[in-house]
């Protein structure tokens, strides 16, 4: 399922696009027959990474570990590299993370976000593997 997952830029605006839609954004059939009809989950999932509260947690946020540092300052972050499972796979979390940081110093900080491209070698190869297994 996590491939249909994705990062919304605008979180409230894409729930009411998803909401208003005819039908379910992806149709899933698993291996056993059962038949998934997947909406608003596909966002709603990653979302939890901005905002916890939405599985009842008030701490954890990811923003909250930019929190304590000047991100005005360019010289302070000028990479940012996404490495991890989460990182590497739902789309929209750099541009979501570069959003969500000019939102909260107001500025135009450009930051430059790269995903791992070690990691995402490794995890190309262990889906490989882990498929090969059956």
């Amino acid at each position: 399922v996590m491939d249909y997952c994705y990062v919304a830029l605008d979180f409230e605006e894409e729930l009411e696009r998803i909401e208003n839609l005819d039908g379910p954004l992806h149709v899933v059939t698993m291996e056993n027959g059962t038949v998934l009809e997947l909406g608003k989950e596909c966002i709603i999932a990653p979302e939890v990474l901005f905002n916890p509260g939405l599985v009842g947690m008030d701490k954890g946020s990811i923003m909250s570990l930019f929190q304590k540092y000047n991100f005005t300052d360019q010289s302070v972050f000028p990479t940012l590299i996404l490495s991890g499972g989460n990182a590497l796979g739902l789309t929209g979390l750099g541009e979501r993370i570069q959003r969500e940081i000019m939102n909260s110093t107001n500025t135009d900080l450009q930051l430059n976000i790269i995903r791992s491209k070690v990691e995402e070698d490794a995890l190309r190869f262990f889906e490989w593997q882990t498929n090969s297994c059956y």
